[in-house]
């Protein structure tokens, strides 16, 4: 599976002030800039991607409305909710008023066939803060692009000039069933973390091992899907060792805030728990599995910032910052 992340960095022209979320701001922004540089539909917009005979290869199509098409039909026969080719993080915490000539950053990891949206992106990104970030409408200059995988400009303001990221390779073996010795291991989920339970088909915000395995794997198994690759794993078994693990200690904290959607026109509510959490049993036969979601995340509402976790071993954790819940 390939990924990238890469860094964006503004330089607020004037006094801005982000709300809880400043991810979703700026994923609000980008989707709109993104959507008027390469949608052939803004005219005819209720025919939507779903109906959009280019929406295969289109930059917007592929981040914001990701589909079963996008991903591969067979994999995700059946089921409704394909995750996103990419997601967003801050560099910076919520709720809070920055000073002009502050320098805002974020960071936009992109999967599979979306590292090849990214000259896109880049665009849209800078006509993102020309139009300006927040309901205020607030300037914010695109000063430089930066690849977080090597540490390369990939664009800047000075320059001019754009140069590809370069795909960094996150290969799994499958989860070797016989390492089911006892173990534990400790999770801190930085962002909030809520899954879509499968039976009842509503969200519980109850961080089961089985539930972080399960989304991880999935979100694996799509990543690999969009490249072309299937996974021929033993799902089965996976789920029902991951099953084992029980949680043995937690302090964790739910988190609840909403984004405004503009498409729906309203108001949506999103939460998820922050904090750690143990798991005891055989943890071991999942440690890789663990690493890889802390670069592909797990559970909900990802593209917005959330699932964001931490494998921290066996060692104490400290005490988690009540603050800046989607600050890198």
């Amino acid at each position: 599976m390939k990924y990238c992340r890469i860094a964006f960095r503004f330089r607020a022209l004037a006094e801005i002030s982000f709300p809880a979320n400043p991810v979703n701001t700026f994923r609000g922004a980008l989707g709109f800039q993104l959507q008027r540089l390469t949608c052939i539909q803004r005219k005819n917009p209720e025919k939507g991607c779903k109906n959009c005979g280019a929406a295969l290869n289109c930059a917007y199509a592929l981040c914001y409305e990701t589909a079963p098409a996008h991903i591969g039909r067979e994999f995700m026969a059946g089921n409704s909710d394909v995750p996103h080719l990419m997601v967003i993080d801050t560099g910076f915490p919520g709720n809070q008023t920055l000073p002009a000539g502050s320098q805002i950053e974020f960071v936009i990891q992109l999967f599979g066939r979306g590292i090849e949206m990214s000259p896109y992106i880049v665009v849209a990104a800078q006509k993102a803060g020309q139009a300006g970030l927040t309901r205020l409408r607030v300037p914010c200059e695109l000063e430089e692009v930066c690849d977080e995988g090597n540490g390369e400009v990939v664009w800047s303001s000075a320059q001019d000039e754009f140069r590809m990221p370069q795909a960094q390779e996150l290969l799994l073996a499958e989860p070797r069933l016989q390492s089911g010795e006892p173990g534990e291991i400790k999770l801190k989920f930085i962002t909030p973390v809520a899954f879509k339970d499968q039976s009842s088909g509503y969200l519980t915000m109850e961080p089961d091992f089985s539930r972080i395995i399960g989304s991880i794997m999935r979100r694996y198994t799509a990543f690999e899907a969009s490249e072309g690759c299937q996974l021929n794993w033993n799902f089965a078994e996976i789920s029902r060792l991951a099953h084992q693990v029980k949680l043995s200690g937690i302090n964790l904290e739910p988190v609840y805030w909403e984004r405004f959607s503009t498409r729906q026109q309203q108001r949506i509510p999103i939460s998820g728990v922050i904090g750690q959490a143990c798991y005891t049993g055989p943890v071991n036969a999942f440690v890789d599995l663990i690493r890889a979601g802390e670069i592909i995340r797990c559970g909900r509402s990802t593209t917005f910032g959330q699932g964001r976790i931490s494998y921290a071993g066996s060692i104490d954790l400290p005490a988690r910052e009540p603050s800046s819940v989607f600050c890198n």
